[in-house]
């Protein structure tokens, strides 16, 4: 794979739709934080939920602090599967900035016609990231 950073990070997003999904996948993560802002900015300019999901399980799969804005960002997405994955990836990022944006998207709920049921989510998620914390 030759060409820009850019370049690299944009066909392995669009590999991650295709049958090499999953080598795409551990080829875009291997590039590290600097691949993760070009990712988040594929979820915002994409169209189509399941490609958005695809992103958003990207970014998680990173597992890196750099990916939580843009996983914050997607608990605002209407698409149950988006806000689902941005959800686990919050998760797995764990710490106080996490428990910061998941009880900021639960204020946030009342945009949702299935409020109820995402925040009974954003509540388990809250005590899945309070008992992994040390101490």
């Amino acid at each position: 794979m030759l060409g820009t950073f850019e370049q690299q990070v944009a066909e392995l997003v669009e590999q991650l739709h295709g049958r090499t999904g999953a080598s795409a996948l551990c080829d875009l993560t291997s590039l590290g934080t600097p691949a993760i802002s070009l990712v988040a900015g594929a979820y915002d300019r994409e169209t189509q939920p399941k490609r958005r999901a695809a992103l958003v399980h990207a970014l998680r799969q990173f597992r890196d602090a750099a990916a939580l804005p843009a996983l914050a960002a997607a608990l605002r997405d209407p698409d149950g599967r988006v806000w689902k994955e941005a959800l686990d990836g919050i998760v797995t990022l764990g710490g106080p900035p996490a428990l910061e944006v998941l009880q900021a998207a639960r204020a946030a709920l009342e945009t949702f016609t299935d409020a109820e049921v995402r925040q009974q989510w954003i509540d388990e998620a809250v005590e899945q990231v309070k008992e992994a914390q040390p101490g």
